[in-house]
């Protein structure tokens, strides 16, 4: 229930889409519970001018501006804002001098003011500590959560054996060349491949040789990937890093097993016993055999327990960000 007295919160609602952030926001978005007023900016939140957009200026005194992104800018006014991971700055291949430029002299300093940053993981409250290297910084952590079309029961073509799932980019970090590597070992393997970076999907697959093995698909709704989850013999994660791995989390819900590499600790939060971890995040042959050992035997079907399901609710989420949100109104801006 809204608070009444509270100064004004101010929420960027520009992050659209079905997955990754834009998912992330529409899911909490709608879980608000106290009185807001849009961000108003026609520049994309991703765009580093969007720092320095006259929309978060002007505000009253004590006022918090709350995105669901890591998107920042110039202002005297507090923002909260969401890092859910720091993988541009840890990864190699996606680092770039105008990304550490951002989130040194625009993302940093407005986590240090505000005092509070949110984020999704234990993992990346760890990084982003270590990061930010300020004690007086709290790094809440909400979670993600699965929406209710992933669930244990609902359409599946019980097609399950021989057929793995990856769902996400294909950015390096996401390590998707080892998995097309892995099928190549065995033909009687199917890949499908769920992903929005579909020309960069099929360039990458037909490199490889794999073609024949391999379906890409994109725009799925949430209704037709719960039903290949349902359908899959695992899903398979050779990520390298994630900020929280959501795919992971929809999987189990669905009831399917996930395959990821031991390293990659945020996948590791979320998996537990429901899944298998690999030693090597190279060695395509691992993968291969381990696939092939789960091919040999009968589709495992998980039953997440209630603890977990609790814990991957958008709800438990939104109450966390519910709650932060009224503190930091109640506490006014920090000196």
């Amino acid at each position: 229930m809204t608070e009444k007295g509270l100064p004004t919160l101010v929420v960027d609602q520009r992050w659209k889409g079905q997955h990754g952030i834009a998912r992330y926001s529409a899911e909490v978005l709608k879980r608000l519970d106290q009185d807001y007023v849009g961000l108003r900016s026609q520049i994309s939140p991703t765009n580093p001018m969007d720092a320095f957009s006259p929309s978060r200026r002007g505000w009253p005194k004590g006022s918090v501006i709350y995105t669901p992104g890591f998107n920042s800018g110039f202002t005297s006014t507090t923002q909260i804002i969401t890092v859910h991971d720091l993988i541009h700055l840890e990864n190699q291949a996606e680092q770039s001098p105008l990304k550490k430029l951002y989130y040194d002299l625009i993302v940093k300093p407005a986590i240090v003011k505000a005092g509070t940053v949110f984020t999704v993981s234990e993992t990346s409250a760890a990084q982003i500590r270590k990061w930010v290297s300020n004690d007086s910084v709290k790094a809440v952590v909400t979670g993600c959560g699965v929406s209710p079309e992933f669930r244990l029961e609902g359409k599946s073509d019980n097609r399950g054996k021989g057929r793995f799932l990856y769902v996400g980019s294909i950015k390096p970090h996401k390590n998707v060349s080892l998995l097309l590597q892995a099928i190549s070992h065995n033909k009687d393997h199917e890949l499908i491949i769920v992903t929005s970076d579909v020309a960069q999907a099929t360039s990458l697959v037909s490199d490889v040789g794999v073609s024949q093995q391999v379906t890409i698909l994109s725009g799925l709704t949430d209704a037709e990937l719960s039903a290949l989850y349902r359908s899959t013999q695992a899903l398979v994660m050779p990520s390298t890093l994630e900020g929280f791995g959501l795919p992971a989390a929809e999987a189990i819900a669905c009831g399917a097993t996930v395959l990821y590499w031991s390293g990659c600790e945020s996948v590791h939060e979320i998996v537990g016993t429901y899944g298998t971890a690999l030693t090597s995040s190279t060695d395509s042959t691992e993968w291969s055999d381990t696939m092939g050992n789960i091919s040999g035997s009968p589709r495992v079907k998980n039953t997440p327990d209630a603890l977990w399901q609790a814990t991957y609710s958008w709800d438990s989420v939104g109450d966390i960000v519910n709650t932060q949100l009224r503190e930091t109104l109640r506490q006014g801006p920090r000196s």
